[in-house]
């Protein structure tokens, strides 16, 4: 399993669930967990916080 942490940087340029857009400017850190079988991808899962998200979004 390969750990492959990222961060995102956006402008919330469209509605994400009741937030219409607000054209801020927002960062939200991740990390996807990759598992590889036979010299290829077998899974990805992604985690990242969405309270983080939404608080930028308010």
């Amino acid at each position: 399993m390969v750990a492959a942490p990222w961060l995102l940087f956006g402008t919330h340029k469209g509605p994400v669930g009741d937030f219409q857009p607000t054209n801020r400017k927002i960062t939200l850190p991740g990390c996807d967990f990759i598992t590889v079988e036979d010299g290829k991808v077998k899974t990805v899962r992604g985690y990242f916080d969405p309270e983080h998200l939404f608080q930028q979004l308010r």
